[in-house]
């Protein structure tokens, strides 16, 4: 694993910023290492969705579809992103609607 990372390494990507036409060098390494990491993270999610689901299969199509879906987090993780966030809005939405609406009552006004 040293080695690839030590192959990749010398061939970073070079980018110029500004007039001074500096050079940054990003290494695929670090590219890399922050792909797994959200890979990582949304390999957690989805198991977590499956796990928690009871009418889920454990057949290899569906771990399959898993994999393949942490594996294109750039694609898929803003749309769990969004559906987790539009359900937590109507959640919010109906525990808004069935608390009841206190109001002030006349005989603690003076």
């Amino acid at each position: 694993m040293t080695i690839f990372f030590a192959a990749i390494h010398q061939k970073c990507l070079v980018r110029k910023t500004g007039t001074l036409n500096h050079l940054i060098y990003i290494p695929i390494e670090s590219m890399v290492t922050a792909y797994c990491i959200i890979f990582v993270i949304t390999l957690s999610i989805v198991l977590n969705a499956f796990i928690k689901d009871t009418d889920a299969d454990g057949n290899i199509e569906a771990w399959l579809f898993i994999l393949l879906t942490a594996l294109l987090w750039p694609i898929t993780l803003p749309f769990i992103i969004s559906s987790k966030l539009r359900a937590y809005q109507k959640r919010i939405k109906a525990n808004r609607a069935q608390s009841p609406k206190t109001q002030p009552s006349q005989e603690a006004l003076p």
